[in-house]
């Protein structure tokens, strides 16, 4: 695809290329993301069940998810590997589009080889600027 405008928040919920290609808004473009690694995905639903885990042990009503979205502004979505998020702010979600719109109260950055730059530099600021008060990166080291 070739992006001629910058797309807004509206447009990117309304997009689709029929591939199975996941994209992020980032200052009104569409990038492209690269698919995860078998270990990236193995560590994202290890935390997510230790989050399930957690989450429950102390009552809270929140969810741990994969998957999701977080609009941090008109022109950004970010795609976090794995977030908590209360339910109040999905519980009348149902059939829309899995992005939330609120801050998520933690997300969670895998951080592989191709992303060190972007992930630490660029998504770091943006969840600060959303109010996502957790923020966790945690970096696989190349064996």
């Amino acid at each position: 695809m070739v992006q001629t405008r910058p797309l807004t928040f509206a447009d990117y919920l309304a997009y689709a290329d029929g591939t199975d290609i996941c994209y992020e808004l980032v200052r009104g473009y569409l990038v492209a993301m690269t698919p995860p690694t078998w270990q990236h995905l193995l560590i994202a639903r290890y935390l997510e069940r230790i989050f399930t885990a957690a989450i429950e042990s102390i009552g809270e009503d929140w969810i741990a998810v994969q998957g999701a979205g977080q609009q941090i502004d008109e022109e950004t979505s970010r795609l976090p590997d794995v977030m908590v998020v209360p339910m109040s702010a999905i519980q009348d979600a149902g059939e829309s589009t899995a992005i939330l719109q609120v801050a998520a109260i933690l997300a969670v950055e895998i951080v592989s080889p191709s992303s060190v730059a972007d992930d630490y530099l660029h998504k770091l600021a943006e969840y600060e600027a959303k109010g996502i008060l957790e923020r966790m990166h945690l970096r696989i080291q190349p064996t």
